[in-house]
């Protein structure tokens, strides 16, 4: 499924890198914008590549450890709130009530794409994190501690947007949004995940998490 990575795959300290990946909603054409090195092709924040690489990315080596050492003093929904400070604490208030905005983010994200002088950028180098370095780093650390966790790329009311959804031991699944203050974390089958939705005819909605039912996630 377009711009997801499946509870199955379980991510395990490797390097890797994830291109923001664009589909058009009117031609529905995928363009991979990927730009080594070449500073007057960086034109706006949907330019970059996330780099996931705890060896040179001193930030996320720091929150992996962290949460490896200490997650197992929580379970359930403290654990949930747990994770969710960390990302907070990791990357910014973006999203949360009396962060920065959208534009303020993406302005800081195109301005340090332009000062290094190419588009690929440590996951936990970007200063104020967005939706989607928010739900990587989220799918990230569930991963160290063996929480079952999904990361989507899909629509919301505001537009393209990326979020979780993790299983709790005999609690269910559950849609994570780390950067909504009003959503954050939501059971399947609420009516506040109806505006989530990974395109026009599959939704998270009032049928509960469509894609988990039918195995994709």
């Amino acid at each position: 499924m377009d711009g997801c990575i499946p509870s199955s795959v379980i991510t395990r300290g490797e390097a890797f890198v994830v291109p923001w990946r664009y589909k058009n909603r009117r031609t529905s054409m995928i363009s991979w914008k990927i730009f080594h090195l070449c500073k007057d092709d960086i034109v706006d924040a949907d330019s970059e590549t996330i780099v996931v690489n705890p060896g040179r990315d001193q930030k996320l080596s720091n929150a992996l450890e962290r949460v490896e050492m200490e997650g197992c003093r929580y379970q359930d929904a403290a654990l949930v709130e747990y994770l969710l400070k960390v990302v907070r604490e990791t990357l910014g208030d973006y999203g949360l009530e009396g962060g920065p905005s959208s534009t303020e983010a993406d302005q800081h994200l195109l301005d340090l794409m332009h000062s290094q002088g190419h588009n690929f950028v440590q996951l936990c180098h970007v200063g104020i994190g967005l939706c989607r370095h928010k739900a990587l780093l989220f799918k990230l650390l569930c991963d160290v501690i063996h929480l079952s966790c999904a990361l989507i790329t899909g629509y919301s009311t505001a537009g393209r947007h990326q979020w979780n959804i993790i299983t709790l031991p005999d609690k269910g699944d559950f849609l994570i949004d780390p950067t909504s203050p009003f959503f954050t974390w939501t059971k399947r089958g609420s009516k506040r995940t109806k505006a989530y939705k990974v395109s026009a005819h599959s939704s998270f909605g009032h049928g509960g998490f469509t894609q988990k039912r039918k195995g994709i996630l």
